[in-house]
């Protein structure tokens, strides 16, 4: 898979550093809602699973 390849304006690495950075808000803000006794965890559980698969691809050296 190439994640330098253009997708728009952006490359798709940019564009993953965008989704990591949601990733980690919906985490954060998913962890103080469960905290708080307002919801359970799911939402910040997806956070931290999005975070972690951006992490992974993002990861992938540039040929």
């Amino acid at each position: 898979m190439n994640i330098d390849k253009k997708l728009g304006p952006l490359s798709l690495r940019i564009w993953g550093l965008i989704l990591n950075f949601i990733a980690n808000f919906v985490a954060l803000y998913g962890a103080a809602q469960f905290f708080k006794g307002n919801t359970g965890p799911g939402l910040m559980i997806l956070g931290i699973i999005i975070t972690i698969a951006c992490i992974l691809i993002l990861a992938i050296p540039q040929k």
